[in-house]
């Protein structure tokens, strides 16, 4: 169904935001999955989630980030919503519980793509933060290990992105920064 009838783009996507999208919006999301054939990453990349511990190489990979997100003081974004789709209401509450230095903002009512409901405070949040930390501790470095990171840069900033699971087996997205020094605080 997915690579055959293309119910990602057309079904899970617009069922995952609250709001709706315009005809153009969508022929956007449409646009480089025109093919069958250009939708087999849309059905393998959901076969890498880990889930009960399979695929058993991934589920390594992020149960380790956990266990460094436990230990690393390094400060941390969580964006999140509810209901939410993966990330729920009890993996927020265990992130906030365990994970040090941790910045938990809930953006509201949304499901899953928040950056489709919330693009500004998405884009600003990292802003508010990064500026909050730069006040208390006076320095704009950082750190991230992932090799699946996703790497996100910004006129006076970097961030890495990159998928973790909380031991309730959520997945969620978060913001680190990079080793980048800082001269000035525009972004």
């Amino acid at each position: 169904m997915i690579v055959n009838k293309n119910i990602f783009v057309e079904k899970i996507l617009p069922g995952g935001i609250v709001r709706e999208f315009s005809e153009e919006e969508m022929n956007v999301y449409r646009a480089p999955y025109t093919e069958p054939s250009a939708r087999k990453p849309l059905w393998r990349w959901p076969n890498k989630i880990p889930i009960e511990g399979e695929p058993s190489d991934i589920a390594e990979l992020v149960g380790n980030y956990n266990e460094k997100l436990v230990e690393w003081d390094v400060p941390k974004l969580l964006l999140h919503a509810e209901p939410g789709a993966l990330l729920q209401r009890p993996a927020v509450e265990w992130c906030e519980v365990n994970l040090k230095n941790l910045t938990s903002i809930n953006l509201g009512k949304r499901i899953h793509f928040l950056q489709e409901d919330y693009p500004h405070a998405i884009g600003e949040a990292p802003a508010e933060w990064y500026q909050a930390l730069w006040s208390v501790f006076g320095t704009g470095r950082g750190f991230c290990c992932s090799s699946m990171a996703t790497k996100v840069n910004l006129p006076s900033v970097t961030f890495n992105l990159w998928p973790i699971r909380s031991r309730s087996a959520h997945a969620s997205t978060w913001i680190a920064i990079e080793d980048v020094p800082m001269r000035s605080m525009s972004v």
